[in-house]
This record gives C-alpha cells, structure tokens and sequence, in this order.
C-alpha cells in the first residue's frame, strides 16, 4: 500500500490514494488538490482531516502499559467498592 521513509510517503498503489482522496472531498469541501496535501500530510489518515476540517480537536489518548491498566481498573472497582460500603452504611 505505501510506505512511510523519513516522513515521506510513498505510495505503491494510486487506487488507495485515490479512493482516500474521493472520501475526504465527499465529506469537506476541499479540492482535489488539498485533499490529496491533506492526506500526505496526515499520513492518509481521513479521521483526522475531516475532523480538522469540522473544527473538532482530535483528543489524543494516553497510552498506558498493560500493568497501568490493570492497576487503574483494579483501583476503579476498589473505589466503586468502598463508595457502595460507605452508602449503604449511612443509610
């Protein structure tokens, strides 16, 4: 499909880009031209160009290690626990 070398693209099959290129001018109001930038930009990823496009702000996940996942839903059920315990004592 493409490959990625020293931020560059360069892509292999002009049907990809193409296709890519269509989608992102039926959802903005780009021209062939922009679109096609947009996408070399954005590493052909449509998601982010159209959200550019909205005004959206892309909110960017944090990545966290298998050990920071289970810790943090291990801490979410302790502190969901100890919420029911403290309100059903009250009551």
């Amino acid at each position: 499909m493409s490959d990625i070398s020293n931020n560059k693209i360069v892509i292999n099959d002009t049907s990809v880009l193409e296709e890519a290129c269509a989608m992102v001018m039926r959802q903005t109001d780009y021209t062939r031209e922009i679109a096609i930038n947009k996408l070399l930009q954005y590493d052909m990823n449509t998601e982010i160009i159209v959200r550019e496009w909205m005004g959206v702000s892309v909110c960017e996940s944090k990545k966290m290690s298998n050990n920071q996942k289970v810790f943090h839903e291990f801490r979410t059920f302790l502190d969901d626990a100890a919420f029911k315990y403290y309100k059903n004592k009250d009551t």
